[in-house]
């Protein structure tokens, strides 16, 4: 439409263009929210999957330590091999008699690439070993699978 204000004859691609520079900026923000919004999810993912392998480790760790001593050879029971891994060695130290303690390092693993999400050591002494049985009367191991829910 024609202004009939004099001297207005340079306006009228004017609406067209700031219809395009709001567009401009629309698609612009678009993007930046999705995003985020995508980064967001990505995170919330990786921090359930960090709580559930620390679940994981530190129920296994503690039901390892409260289990009857095992010879480091022979090792623990893992409830899953494809999400975690128990790596028992003879811990000597130089006070102690020879195979009177065990380094017990449990780790998990990611499920898609294997790598090591959370671990954690302890040592396991044979005068402090419990009589807890790591698996119960169904050959399940109870402590990891009811405390843990999988993510």
């Amino acid at each position: 439409m024609r202004s009939t204000e004099p001297g207005s004859g340079g306006q009228r691609g004017a609406a067209l263009v700031e219809a395009i520079v709001a567009s401009a900026l629309l698609g612009i923000i678009g993007m930046v929210g999705i995003t985020a919004w995508d980064t967001a999810i990505l995170a919330a993912q990786r921090a359930v999957r960090q709580a559930w392998a620390e679940c994981m480790v530190r129920s296994e760790l503690d039901a390892i330590l409260a289990a009857p001593w095992s010879d480091p050879l022979a090792g623990y029971p893992v409830p899953d091999a494809r999400l975690m891994r128990v790596t028992v060695s003879a811990a000597r130290p130089s006070t102690s008699a020879q195979g009177d303690e065990e380094k017990v390092l449990v780790q998990a693993l990611d499920s898609r690439s294997g790598d090591v999400v959370f671990q954690a050591a302890a040592l396991k002494v044979r005068a402090l070993a419990g009589n807890k049985p790591l698996v119960d009367a169904n050959g399940v191991t109870t402590d990891v699978t009811y405390g843990c829910p999988a993510p």
